[in-house]
């Protein structure tokens, strides 16, 4: 005989469709109880010995359990033994009992007796199972640690691990569930016995029903046991033996509420907890220590039950065939409320237990409205409590701070397992989430007959009641019915119940945010469903209107007028948020972007105009990616501009975004993150055209338009033209269309000149600065590989080869396109083509004086700028001199460039950026005029640059300082042009230079000391030049040199510099040793003709010293001062003539010293 698997084994259904229990044994001739063998039907002669022998079975196991006790069982055996045995003893009577109560009063088999012998042996029967219930007590009454746990397999023909006196103890306690089953199943068969006409005079019907109860009270008072127990709240309730045990009387009494009337299983549960648990909650004695807790705890235990079918398997079916306890459920919910109300304020930490087992009930049974009414009578009371359990943690205090945070926690709180999550979850989630299971499972029905009910709690005065956390749970609470219900009406009545509280501008600024964070949070949910957003976009755009003219009212430094952007920043935060959520952007998003955003861009600083525009940008991007998306799925099929929406949503961009980044492209002030901003968002624009020029509609505006507007306009801000170009230069799209124009391709050019001379104006900014400088390089390289600048490029590249610098890639780009550019002019020579050069270049240049203005003007311009513009321009002179003048043509560039670049000097202090880069580029200007001899212009300029740069030179070495400079007049003066048809004009910038090099500087009389920089200046040139160069301007310089000998012998020795008077000796020997051996040059009687003329103006007033620096002559050349020498004698005798003869001994011995000379050598 088994007891086990009584469900799976079909035992109770076979018990609720009277057949035999299926244990068989009474067929035999005896049956083995209690070690003894008996006749089958033994039970009815000896009903009182075979039972008292149970209890006594039931006694020596109860004793083998207790901690002292040892039961009366063989020594011999094992604890783990003697229970085994002892278990299986008392299971096989039971066993027996139940088969022979099926033969003897539900079969006709054994019905020799009478009726009333029946009837009085089922007295006697009954009688024995009440004693034996009394025997057994109740099992309230056991230890938890013996209830806890299952012992494993009924009939104990498996290892289990026994042998232990708690593992006794619970072997004991399944013995006892067994025995109150065994007897609800007795009683049941003998209640099934007289429903089939046995007479029995009613014998079991009554005590069926009521011993089926007890077991419901007695399980009952075992739950709040364990619920007591707060060690054991972490452990599975119930356990698989007392499931079984509770499962097993579900369905029997509700079969026997089908079939007898009698009342269904949760009237029974009912029942009980109303009169033993809940019928007297202030007063003590009650088993649970929370009572309401306890009964919302069982609830949630026994309502998967109905999922079980008679078997013991899980069944599928729809919840609304599933029986449920609504009713008690609801008496619940009012006890719940009244004893706060008594108590005068909530328990969070009850509400949350309740409200969780609330939710687990609904997960079970069909939907009931009702509750979802009775919660709302509450809470919309407590709208603007925190629902946090005191010493809680700080998490419970916190808010979703944005709108896309509050809809995915709205999301999870709805729509996620919560069960693990339960301790986060406050009372007010609980509620939402019980209200919108019900509401969802309810379906349209439930949703209209809630609804009225929901908004009717909401009126003005409410609504200005509530705090910001108040305002956070309304917009929790509308989200969440929103989801469930028609979103539209639930944003539509959001919308307008939040317009009470934000109508007057003296709201709150927390409570406004909170406020927008709803609505844009329910924009998102619209957008997730699909579902248009114009009506509800709109209203929530008014308002954001409203806040801004507000913000716009306020002083630029007041408080106010910060907290206000905190609810500008929002919105547009949430508008972006909104409109990279969609996919398709065809649920009227376009209506976030409000008429507003024109007046937001004028009014905004710049850490506020960094955001917006940030902002809008990123709007922008997703836009023409959806565009372009939508572009490549409906080619094949039809156009896809036919969507209505993208035109509006282009349209908007274009009259509301457009008109204000065009302006602000011109403002000079903005930084260079806000630069990028606009720089980015025109680029925007311009993708927009070059997709397809039907999303204009009538605010069209051309590519070149956009183009000069945002780049080639020499107004436009210098970052926002270098991001703009370079972003378009790289799009294939925009580079073709690029292409495709020449006169765009000439403005981006010039375009990048302009650039790349203003783009370091302000002390910081440099053009090598890190933030700059790859942006410029990336423009440089896309600018080089235009289709027009092709040959420069090849060029440029030459140079860049050729050239070592030191120089970062853009400016070492920009000297090589200078000199490129020259080069290539000279190649053509007088060339169509070099004309056609010509006019490019000048189209490149523009009005560069206009561009480099700003950096000479401004007295705090950064070194490196002002070399850049004075290196750029030096090298535009040298090497494009004839492109930028021409004789007789007003306008030309070159006069303008050197009298912003080189002014004459003047009594304004210049700054010393300025002064050194002058220094160092004067002779790049030198050379380009010099390039340009014999014209009168460059003729005259060069002489006054010269004289100016030089003079200033001269004081330097005088003063101590560098001569760096000196050293580039002696380059100038050495180094011939590198451009070829420019190279014979060394000759004549050479000339031009020493002679005003001969008037200016050794003119005299003239303090010696000024002379030993230029003399010294004349020796190094020499030493650096052919000796036909010294020849070919020996004519210009030998008076000089003689003019300053004499002067030397006229001076005192001591005021003479150190070495003066040989320096000039050397200079002296160079010419002349320099035209003996140039022959041809500069032929004796030029030098013959030079000399006379010295000594005639000078014997007059210098006498006897004339012939000094002639005895040098003599000395150095002999056949030139024979050549002299009869022109001397004859000046001398004219003296004395004049004078008389012997007047001026001096003078004849000086003369008489040079004749000697001459007739030595």
């Amino acid at each position: 005989m088994s007891f086990r698997s009584y469900l799976e084994s079909g035992a109770l259904e076979r018990l609720v469709n009277h057949e035999s229990p299926g244990y068989g044994g009474l067929s035999d001739s005896t049956v083995s109880l209690f070690g003894s063998h008996f006749l089958p039907d033994a039970l009815s002669s000896s009903t009182r010995q075979l039972f008292a022998l149970f209890r006594q079975q039931v006694n020596d196991l109860t004793a083998l359990s207790s901690p002292a006790g040892t039961g009366r069982h063989n020594p011999t055996l094992s604890l783990e033994t003697a229970v085994k045995n002892g278990y299986k003893q008392c299971a096989a009577f039971l066993c027996y009992l139940q088969e022979y109560v099926y033969r003897k009063f539900q079969t006709q088999e054994e019905c020799s007796c009478s009726s009333v012998s029946l009837s009085s042996e089922a007295h006697i029967l009954q009688q024995q199972l009440k004693i034996l219930i009394k025997h057994i007590g109740s099992l309230s009454l056991t230890p938890l640690s013996a209830v806890e746990s299952p012992v494993g397999s009924i009939d104990y023909t498996e290892g289990y691990g026994g042998g232990t006196k708690s593992w006794a103890s619970r072997v004991v306690f399944q013995l006892k569930l067994d025995v109150f089953w065994g007897v609800v199943e007795a009683l049941f068969r003998m209640q099934l016995g007289g429903g089939q006409g046995r007479h029995l005079d009613g014998v079991g019907d009554v005590m069926a029903t009521g011993q089926m109860v007890e077991l419901v009270k007695e399980l009952t008072l075992v739950a709040a046991k364990w619920k007591n127990s707060t060690t054991r709240l972490t452990l599975d309730f119930p356990p698989k033996h007392i499931q079984d045990i509770w499962l097993q009387l579900m369905h029997l009494i509700q079969w026997s509420a089908k079939q007898h009337q009698t009342a269904p299983f949760w009237s029974v549960v009912s029942g009980i907890l109303t009169n033993d648990f809940l019928s007297n909650l202030s007063g003590g004695g009650c088993v649970a220590s929370d009572p309401i807790g306890f009964s919302w705890w069982l609830l949630t235990k026994l309502a998967p039950l109905f999922w079980h079918d008679i078997k013991g398997a899980n069944q599928k079916r729809p919840r609304t065939t599933v029986d449920s306890n609504w009713v008690f459920v609801h008496d619940l919910l009012r006890m719940s409320f009244h004893r706060d109300c008594d108590a005068g304020h909530p328990s969070e930490a009850r509400w949350r237990e309740y409200l969780s087992c609330l939710h687990v009930l609904c997960q079970h049974w069909a939907p009931s409205v009702d509750v979802v009414s009775l919660l709302w009578d509450v809470f919309y009371k407590r709208l603007n409590e925190h629902f946090v359990v005191s010493g809680g943690s700080i998490q419970e205090h916190a808010t979703p701070s944005s709108p896309d945070t509050l809809l995915e926690h709205t999301k999870w709180l709805l729509n996620h397992d919560i069960t693990n999550a339960s301790r986060s979850l406050n009372s007010f989630h609980w509620f939402l989430r019980v209200g919108y299971e019900i509401l969802a499972a309810a379906g349209v029905s439930g949703w209209r007959q809630m609804k009225g009910r929901l908004y009717s709690k909401f009126h003005r005065k409410k609504l200005l009641e509530l705090t910001e956390t108040g305002l956070a749970n309304f917009n929790s609470l509308f989200l969440m019915l929103a989801y469930v219900g028609d979103t539209q009406d639930v944003g539509k009545k959001m919308v307008d119940f939040t317009g009470l509280v934000t109508g007057g501008l003296s709201l709150d600024i927390s409570k406004c945010q909170t406020v927008l964070r709803g609505q844009l949070a329910l924009l998102l949910l619209c957008g997730e469903k699909q579902q248009d957003m114009k009506v509800i976009g709109e209203a929530v755009a008014s308002v954001f209107g409203m806040w801004l003219k507000s913000w716009m009212e306020q002083p630029y430094e007041s408080s106010r007028r910060t907290l206000l952007w905190k609810v500008m920043s929002q919105y547009l935060e949430g508008m972006l948020y909104v409109v990279k959520k969609s996919h398709r952007l065809v649920n009227s998003e376009h209506v976030l972007l409000t008429v507003d955003l024109a007046a937001l861009l004028v009014h905004c600083r710049e850490n506020e105009l960094s955001h917006v525009l940030n902002c809008l940008s990123s709007v922008m991007s997703h836009f023409i990616r959806v565009v372009c998306h939508e572009a490549s799925k409906h080619d094949a099929e039809e156009n896809w501009s036919d969507l209505p929406q993208h035109k509006e949503f282009a349209c908007v961009l274009w009259e509301r975004v457009f008109p204000s980044l065009r302006s602000k492209s011109r403002d000079f002030s903005l930084t260079v993150a806000v630069a990028r901003y606009v720089a980015e968002l025109a680029v925007g624009f311009l993708r927009l055209v070059c997709n397809d020029v039907r999303l204009l509609g009538q605010q069209a505006v051309s590519f070149e338009d956009i183009v000069k507007d945002c780049a080639t306009n020499d107004a436009t801000h210098v970052q926002i033209s270098v991001i703009f170009l370079s972003h378009g230069l790289r799009d294939p799209v925009i580079s073709s269309q690029i292409i495709s124009h020449e006169c765009l391709q000439c403005q981006i050019v010039h375009t990048w000149l302009r650039c790349v001379l203003t783009s370091c104006q302000s002390p910081g900014e440099t053009v090598a600065s890190v933030s700059h400088l790859s942006e410029m390089e990336d423009f440089t390289d896309l600018v080089k590989q235009l289709p027009e600048m092709k040959d420069i490029a090849r060029q440029m590249q030459v140079e860049h080869e050729t050239e070592v610098s030191t120089l970062n890639s853009v400016e070492q780009s920009l000297h090589c396109f200078v000199v490129a550019v020259g080069k290539l002019h000279c190649q053509l020579a007088e060339t169509a083509a070099a004309e056609q050069l010509k006019i490019q270049m000048l189209s490149y240049l523009g009005d560069l004086p206009k561009y480099i203005d700003p950096v000479l003007t401004n007295l705090t311009a950064p070194t490196n700028s002002v070399k850049l513009v004075y290196d750029f321009s030096g090298l535009l002179v040298k090497y494009c001199n004839r492109i930028i003048y021409k004789a007789g043509q007003s306008g030309c560039l070159l006069p303008r460039l050197l009298n912003r670049l080189l002014p004459c000097v003047g009594k304004k202090a210049i700054p010393p950026s300025i002064e050194m880069c002058r220094q160092r580029s004067v002779c790049l200007f030198l050379r380009g005029l010099g390039c340009l001899l014999p014209d009168g212009f460059a003729k005259r300029k060069f002489r006054e640059i010269f004289q100016q740069y030089f003079t200033e030179s001269v004081k330097k070495a005088l003063d101590g300082g560098s001569t760096s400079t000196l050293e580039h007049f002696k380059e100038l003066l050495t180094v011939p042009s590198s451009i070829a048809v420019a190279s014979s004009s060394l000759h004549d910038v050479r000339r031009l230079s020493l002679e005003v090099i001969r008037e200016h500087f050794l003119s005299l009389p003239r303090p010696p000391k000024e002379l030993m920089p230029v003399l010294q200046f004349i020796q190094q040139l020499f030493k650096m030049s052919e000796s036909k160069q010294i020849a070919r301007e020996t004519e210009c310089l030998l008076p000089s040199i003689l003019g300053c000998l004499l002067a030397c012998e006229q001076c005192a020795h001591d005021n003479l510099p150190g070495g003066m008077k040989s320096l000039l000796k050397g200079l002296l020997e160079m010419m002349l040793v320099a035209c003996h051996e140039s022959r041809g040059i500069t032929s004796k009687n030029a030098l013959v003709t030079i000399l006379a003329a010295f000594l005639s103006s000078n014997m007059k007033l210098s006498g006897a010293l004339v012939f000094r620096p002639l005895c040098l002559v003599a000395q150095l050349d002999q056949e030139l001062a024979a050549n002299l020498h009869p022109k001397a004698r004859q000046a001398v005798n004219e003296i004395e003539l004049s004078r008389g003869t012997g007047t001026d001994i001096s003078l004849r011995t000086a003369f008489q010293e040079f004749s000697a000379l001459v007739q030595t050598t």
